[in-house]
């Protein structure tokens, strides 16, 4: 075998992606349909690598990137070139690449049936589980690892969850497509190609029996109604079909055929079901698709348009704090009174727990005040969820109970209530916060794990202290925190020992795990960036929001993550960073032309604004037309998305004329860069525990 040389597969010139493409055409039975489309997205993004030999391509890899994983979509060899270790260099390659990334392993799933499932342990991957594929015979599909070894402490598990999939409802043309040999069908069946089983859960309406009834062959309605076994069945409540139906109605009519409206009953069904895309190959819905993404959250695509975006989506799906400013949550002290009354969906009979158990739990919360809080999370009156914390041990707040009931709001309500914990052990200057709940969800889980808890001895934990200093000054403290047992101590140790050996990570990563940790003289770079009061109200500012008729959104001020659109001129700003946040002068505002918090600066992104507003709407605040002002009403104008984090507001304000004082040599029309030095002294007046001499 002649010398080989792995090359990413670039858009232009072209030569090389038909080769790619050809070779896929010969394997399309095993690799499944692939849009055409989505072959130049993870080209473009570099994610196509391919082995060259003098005489040609000799295989491909396509691989994607998911939260800390990379993901294996297609590893395909010419039959020429097997046997000869071509796979094993790609393979090798893209260890090379992830590692770099320092991601957490490579993942992939295959059919058991399939010649390459004998491959992968030879590559060095190892089986994970098996779960039933959509093909007609439902054959299995092995999930595969490999691990690169670090410790996986606080971040993405080797297994995606059911919590994390893609929850995607198909209409009747879609599920039609899927369950028969129809030439106009090919899009559609590139949703069953194995890669995607981990990652959409795909779904029907019960609309979709009204549509088998009406086909004319007995035996092909039975033969579909046996295929609609293979889909979870979307429900929701009557009051939420109705609002839904309104809203559908307003946007494009309810139809006048039967087709028509059995069209939108889809749809409707799929949006009151929380579902978070809606697949269609209907023009008319597709025409309609932005207003009905801006109204009700739900991204109405082709197939291939899901398959192309498929990581982007999958970060709206799990997140999308905007769909709580349009409800009517409510958080309350739960009475003893109400216990009985609430939902029996809170307890975890299917894991165990009886009714009894769980009742006796809450009351003997409810029956200490002094050291525990029992809160019931409703909207509009119906309950979504329980929250209790519990103060017995010094320096720990304990979560006893944590539930969320399945439904629309709950993926990003898990979120929320994990975050409140860990605000509440901050503002009670607590040092751990302890999940002693035996009963959490995959889905609260994998919220665990975003904000940095570790599970250990059957509870999760995280470190809520909130210290400041040098490296040297704030670890010795992290590891004699009052609470920390000695399992607990050594994890952490590990995980810092681990991040010892990455000089230039250490200090962002210690601040993303161990938040609202700051390390001082770390080489974090850090901006002060000017934001409007009516915004800095909405992120971080409650004191800003009371001086509003109407105030914040209630659940966006409590969002852990933010999007915030400037001009698209750099200034300099780069990300990982810290951001300080300088609100400006506003005559309806008081304590404006001041320093009022710090952030994490996560990404930037540059982009047109439509674009970008379609990307970042999940996270609320903005409206489209805040957006198109920032680009100066034109839609070829790019804009800056600023995509921020774990924000925490000064206990004081520092004024211009302090933060000038202390050697700030600008008046933040633009964003500017602040000296390490600097930086510590305004944080520190920002806590009041530093003053400026006078």
């Amino acid at each position: 075998m002649p010398a080989i040389e792995i090359v990413p597969v670039p858009t232009d010139p072209p030569l090389c992606m038909a080769g790619v493409k050809a070779l896929w055409r010969q394997h399309s039975r095993f690799l499944g349909f692939f849009p055409d489309g989505a072959f130049t997205d993870y080209a473009r993004r570099g994610q196509i690598l391919a082995a060259m030999a003098p005489d040609g391509l000799l295989a491909y890899l396509i691989y994607r990137i998911s939260d800390d994983r990379a993901v294996i979509v297609h590893l395909c060899t010419a039959e020429r070139a097997r046997g000869a270790g071509v796979a094993r260099s790609l393979v090798n390659e893209l260890k090379k690449i992830t590692q770099a990334k320092n991601l957490r392993g490579i993942g992939l799933s295959c059919r058991v049936d399939f010649p390459a499932n004998t491959l992968w342990p030879r590559l060095g991957f190892y089986a994970v589980h098996e779960r039933a594929g959509r093909s007609k015979d439902g054959r299995m599909l092995t999930y595969w690892w490999l691990d690169h070894g670090l410790p996986d402490l606080f971040s993405f598990a080797a297994t995606v969850t059911e919590a994390s999939r893609i929850v995607a409802a198909i209409d009747a043309n879609i599920f039609f497509d899927l369950i028969s040999e129809r030439d106009q069908g090919d899009e559609s069946r590139a949703l069953v190609a194995d890669w995607l089983q981990s990652e959409i859960d795909l779904c029907i309406a019960d609309e979709i029996y009204h549509e088998i009834q009406r086909h004319d062959d007995d035996h092909e309605r039975t033969r579909c109604r046996q295929r609609c076994s293979q889909f979870r069945i979307l429900s929701s409540s009557d009051e939420k079909r109705t609002v839904t139906q309104r809203e559908i109605a307003a946007i494009m009519g309810l139809g006048n055929s039967e087709r028509e409206k059995s069209d939108r009953s889809h749809l409707i069904k799929a949006a009151a079901a929380g579902a978070d895309v809606f697949l269609t190959r209907d023009d008319e819905l597709l025409r309609y698709a932005d207003e009905v993404h801006q109204r009700l959250g739900l991204e109405i695509l082709l197939p291939a348009e899901l398959v192309g975006r498929i990581d982007e989506i999958r970060r709206i799906a799990a997140y999308q704090p905007a769909k709580l400013a349009g409800s009517r949550i409510d958080c309350r002290r739960c009475k003893a009174e109400e216990i009985d009354r609430l939902p029996e969906r809170l307890c975890a009979t299917h894991r165990g727990e009886t009714p009894g158990d769980f009742r006796r739990k809450l009351r003997s919360l409810i029956a200490y005040p002094d050291r525990a809080d029992v809160f019931v999370i409703t909207d509009a009156g119906e309950v979504l969820a329980l929250l209790a914390f519990s103060r017995t041990e010094p320096g720990v707040l304990e979560v006893p109970v944590i539930r969320v009931l399945p439904g629309g709001l709950s993926r990003t309500l898990d979120r929320h209530l994990v975050l409140r914990s860990v605000q509440v052990a901050v503002e009670a200057t607590l040092g751990w916060v302890r999940v002693t709940d035996s009963f959490v969800t995959p889905e609260i889980e994998s919220a665990l794990t975003e904000l940095c808890f570790i599970r250990i001895r059957g509870h999760h934990a995280r470190c809520t202290l909130r210290a400041h200093g040098t490296l040297d000054e704030v670890l010795p403290r992290i590891s004699r925190l009052d609470g920390a047992n000695a399992a607990e101590a050594a994890v952490f140790k590990t995980e810092i020992d681990r991040l010892r050996g990455e000089p230039t990570k250490l200090g962002s990563e210690l601040e993303r795990i161990f938040w609202p940790v700051k390390i001082f003289e770390s080489g974090i770079p850090t901006f002060g960036v000017a934001i409007h009061p009516k915004w800095a109200q909405h992120f971080f500012d409650e004191a800003m929001a009371r001086q509003e008729l109407f105030g914040a959104e209630p659940f966006l001020a409590l969002n852990r993550e933010h999007i915030y659109y400037r001009s698209a001129n750099r200034c300099g700003l780069r990300a990982p960073a810290r951001l300080l946040w300088y609100v400006t002068k506003d005559g309806d505002f008081e304590g404006t032309m001041a320093i009022r918090a710090c952030s994490r600066l996560v990404e930037i992104d540059i982009g047109r604004p439509k674009e970008l507003y379609r990307r970042y709407q999940r996270l609320g605040v903005y409206r489209w037309e805040n957006v198109y002002e920032t680009a100066d009403r034109s839609l070829d104008t790019e804009i800056m998305a600023l995509r921020f984090m774990d924000t925490e507001v000064f206990n004081r304000p520092v004024t211009l004329a302090e933060a000038k004082q202390l050697g700030v040599r600008a008046n933040f029309e633009s964003p500017v860069r602040i000296d390490e030095g600097i930086f510590r002294q305004i944080y520190l007046l920002g806590l009041g525990q530093a003053v400026i001499a006078s």
